[in-house]
């Protein structure tokens, strides 16, 4: 998929507007029906299968944490512990608090709730306390790719995806990729996943002209999914029902113990509205989102299913 524009099929002022961006990128950025083989403002033609989407773009995701960070620190109570790993949880049974543990069993913070929200890292923190089958998680190695603006092709009006995607960062230089590899926990760099983003890049855009080689310059990092390809959004169950075991909304649950993981590829998408259901689950507010769902995130989702194929 790369990019081209259509019609809503709705119309209105601000729709109206909408469509009309669009359909102006459209034309700077890739060749219309009436441009076929034709090249956008930077040269690059793109590949045939289009689509613009008007409200998208780019985001710096150090920025937009920072951003979520300095909003939270204007709370009451907030406090940020960086670089102090938690290795397991303990509750006092008595007052009903949670308290995370270092190593050595000392107390780094309590709290009346806790949301695990720590990638691949939090499974082990939900172990003991996830009633059923373990969480099937799977870690996705994810490997990019960044090419410096001297061997870069022109300045992208903006991003593009399809096998893959590119997006030009502010320094001129391009980022693209990136690979897919589960259950790969090598954090090194490695020549071979540079060698399969930069053709997914040609293959995005064919017109461009590319280096032979480039420099081995990127990142690693770890994706966490589940089979389903759902995030896991909620309170962990604490044991299984003596009735209804088939349905996820008859477990009983693990007071003030949450969990948002899962997102996968689209955790900058999905993290705020996860984030407002764990919210309005733990104060009682109305939810987000419709029950069906909710349902269709909840962390017993899979022990429901397991005992639904029992039966």
């Amino acid at each position: 998929m790369g990019i081209a524009a259509r019609r809503t099929g709705v119309s209105g002022p601000g729709i109206d507007a909408v469509t009309a961006g669009a359909q102006r990128a459209a034309r700077r950025l890739c060749p219309g029906p009436e441009r076929r083989g034709g090249e956008r403002e930077s040269g690059s033609r793109i590949e045939p299968t289009r689509l613009v989407l008007p409200g998208g773009g780019a985001v710096s995701p150090p920025a937009l944490v920072t951003a979520w960070l300095d909003g939270a620190a204007r709370s009451d109570g907030f406090q940020l512990r960086l670089n102090t790993p938690v290795d397991r949880l303990h509750r006092d049974e008595a007052g009903g608090r949670w308290s995370a543990l270092n190593a050595a069993g000392d107390t780094i913070a309590s709290a009346d709730a806790v949301v695990l929200c720590g990638g691949i890292g939090s499974p082990s923190l939900a172990s003991a306390w996830a009633a059923g089958a373990p969480w099937p998680w799977t870690a996705q190695r994810g490997q990019l790719s960044v090419m410096p603006q001297d061997l870069a092709p022109p300045t992208l009006a903006m991003p593009v995806a399809g096998l893959g995607y590119a997006l030009s960062l502010p320094d001129g230089a391009l980022c693209f990729g990136a690979s897919t590899d589960g259950g790969d926990m090598d954090p090194a760099l490695r020549s071979s996943d540079h060698a399969q983003n930069i053709d997914r890049l040609r293959a995005l855009l064919p017109s461009a002209t590319m280096p032979d080689t480039t420099p081995l310059v990127g990142r690693v990092g770890w994706r966490s999914l589940m089979p389903d390809r759902l995030p896991l959004v909620g309170a962990l169950p604490a044991r299984m029902p003596e009735r209804r075991a088939e349905q996820a909304r008859f477990w009983p649950r693990q007071p003030g113990l949450m969990v948002v993981g899962a997102l996968a590829s689209r955790g900058i998408t999905w993290a705020t509205l996860c984030a407002e259901l764990v919210a309005a689950q733990l104060t009682g507010a109305p939810w987000p989102v419709e029950t069906s769902l909710a349902e269709a995130v909840d962390p017993a989702r899979f022990a429901a299913r397991e005992r639904r194929a029992s039966e």
